[in-house]
């Protein structure tokens, strides 16, 4: 499987820059070799192939690049392009002295300044990272809270049709303040109030599993109270956390 994926990336790579091998072949200038255009067209090779790593970051499934691989790719096409319009710009400008000057500062800066932002990205991950490091002593996650509120939410919705609706309606609520009010990291997680709340969360979630056939049971005041009284924890927790 890995090497279908490297052939797949490799093979649209590799026709790229036989075409612009071949378009520069036939479009070269009678003083190519005095003009130094051979020297552009293999960086303009070089620009592609980095261009093609760039753009395959988009699809990197390893952890040390797939949460900011979109942005980092971004950087680097745009770095290509940037290169290549200069290199251009440079070529037809051969006769004012000063643009060659221009041109290669402005290649080194702006592959400085690429290289600076994307070691940035990586070392803002690492340090969020360790920030965000859980134990694995640690309650669920508030994201698989959620997923398990939302399992119920669909199984009660799929059974009945508009008859519980206030539940259904009361557990989206509680379901969307574990979700977005709680936030996830290790502190967070190893808080006994928090622990409590997963407790019994996954508690009251098993028991309107066990009970989806009884109407009067879920449409009961009891369960709706304890809903409630778990949205005012999430509430405490949420508080506690800003503080």
């Amino acid at each position: 499987m890995e090497k279908k994926n490297m052939l797949s990336r490799i093979v649209p790579n590799a026709v790229v820059c036989l075409a612009v091998f071949a378009i520069a072949f036939v479009m070269r200038p009678d003083n190519a070799d005095e003009t130094g255009f051979w020297y552009r067209v293999i960086w303009t090779e070089i620009l592609c192939v980095l261009a093609f790593w760039g753009g395959s970051l988009l699809y990197s499934v390893k952890k040390t690049v797939a949460p900011i691989g979109a942005s980092v790719s971004i950087i680097i096409c745009s770095i290509c392009a940037l290169s290549f319009i200069a290199m251009l710009a440079q070529y037809f400008m051969q006769s004012v002295e000063i643009v060659y000057k221009i041109h290669i500062c402005f290649q080194i800066i702006i592959f400085v300044v690429g290289f600076l932002l994307v070691r940035g990205m990586f070392v803002a991950k690492r340090l969020g990272e360790e920030g965000m490091s859980v134990s694995k002593d640690a309650a669920l996650a508030p994201r698989d809270v959620a997923i398990k509120i939302k399992s119920v939410e669909k199984m009660l919705g799929d059974s009945y049709s508009g008859e519980i609706d206030s539940l259904i309606k009361q557990l989206k609520m509680f379901r969307e303040r574990v979700e977005y009010s709680i936030q996830d990291n290790s502190s967070v997680r190893m808080k006994d109030d928090y622990r409590i709340l997963c407790e019994k969360t996954i508690s009251l979630c098993s028991e309107l599993s066990e009970h989806i056939n009884e109407k009067e049971y879920l449409n009961s005041p009891e369960i709706s109270r304890r809903i409630t009284v778990l949205i005012s924890q999430v509430d405490s927790i949420s508080m506690q956390v800003r503080k």
